[in-house]
């Protein structure tokens, strides 16, 4: 008589477990089909690139980096001049 009730409490443990998780599965589900929506910022960074390049930025850029050799001497003898 105790392994009838020992096994049927078992089997209604066990249904229980089952539809527990099958619950659970289908809340986590639920919820990551509605939470589809991609960060505000996320979508700034995916916009296109314009692919012409501003070629009177990066001559600007290259002129600032050179130095002139009056420039170059006066910071190896401690004179910056402005």
């Amino acid at each position: 008589m105790k392994k009838g009730k020992f096994s049927k409490d078992l089997l209604i443990l066990a249904i229980l477990t089952t539809i527990t998780v099958f619950t659970w599965i289908g809340f986590d589900v639920y919820r990551a089909w509605t939470k589809t929506q991609i960060p505000q910022v996320l979508q700034e960074q995916m916009a296109p690139l314009d692919p012409k390049l501003d070629t009177k930025a990066i001559e600007n850029l290259l002129q600032k980096t050179l130095f002139k050799k009056e420039e170059a001497t006066a910071t190896e003898s401690g004179e910056i001049k402005q």
